[in-house]
């Protein structure tokens, strides 16, 4: 499974919640946005 987010619309709180959920099931979790996006290292998350 892989999870992919809209992360210009979606609001800082749920991208938190995504954050840790993508640590915890060790699901890929990609955020995309218009502009440089701020995240934590991890190997389940990733920016485009």
């Amino acid at each position: 499974m892989k999870i992919w987010v809209d992360a210009d619309a979606c609001p800082k709180v749920i991208k938190e919640i995504l954050y840790r959920a993508a640590q915890r099931a060790e699901i890929i979790t990609t955020l995309v946005a218009n502009q440089p996006l701020t995240i934590p290292r991890s190997p389940w998350i990733k920016s485009t």
